[in-house]
Order: C-alpha cells, then sequence, then structure tokens
C-alpha cells in the first residue's frame, strides 16, 4: 500500500514512515489492505491490445457517424432500412459530390 494512499485526520501532525508503518501494520492485521500483484508482461500486452482495439472500435464508430451527419446536412438521403450495408456501401461509392 502506498503510504500517500492512507488516510490521516487533519488534526495529526506531518506524515513520516514511522507513522505510516505504524498504520499500515494495522491495516494488515485488521484485514483492511486489498492485496495487489503486478501483472506479468504477457497478460499486459493483451490487455493493451484490448485497449487498442477498443479505440479503434470507437474511432470507427465515430467516423460513421460523423460522415452520416455530413451526407444529411448536404441533403444526401439514403433511401435504404439500414447504414453500412453492402447496399449502402455501393450508394456511398456511386455518389457524385459537387
Amino acid at each position: 500500500m502506498a503510504p500517500s494512499k492512507t488516510e490521516r485526520k487533519a488534526t495529526e501532525p506531518i506524515k513520516t514512515d514511522k507513522r505510516d508503518a505504524k498504520l499500515i501494520a494495522k491495516l494488515f492485521r485488521n484485514g483492511d489492505i486489498t492485496p495487489v500483484h503486478i501483472p506479468p508482461v504477457l497478460d499486459e500486452a493483451v490487455r493493451d491490445l484490448c485497449r487498442a482495439r477498443t479505440d479503434a472500435s470507437d474511432d470507427l464508430a465515430r467516423s460513421k457517424q460523423r460522415l452520416n451527419s455530413f451526407l444529411l446536412r448536404t441533403g444526401f438521403h439514403y433511401k435504404g432500412t439500414t447504414n453500412w450495408t453492402a447496399a449502402h456501401m455501393r450508394y456511398l461509392r456511386e455518389l457524385s459530390m459537387p
């Protein structure tokens, strides 16, 4: 547990290593400390890859929304029922912008 994360009363004097150690020992005895571990490199790499995939997916969704908004703003209305299908992609390819 990081000593900076320990709570102290406003009336307590400045924190010291000795006081921090006593507090940590007391918390440990009471079972109030949650164990932590540093994940292995492979686990961290998988976690990083998952974050990157989520970010890419979010970027794609935002880009699609921006394109649809732009087309609607400029008067291009897709008559189909669902966006981003093969038919919608064909519609987008065949658009001619002034």
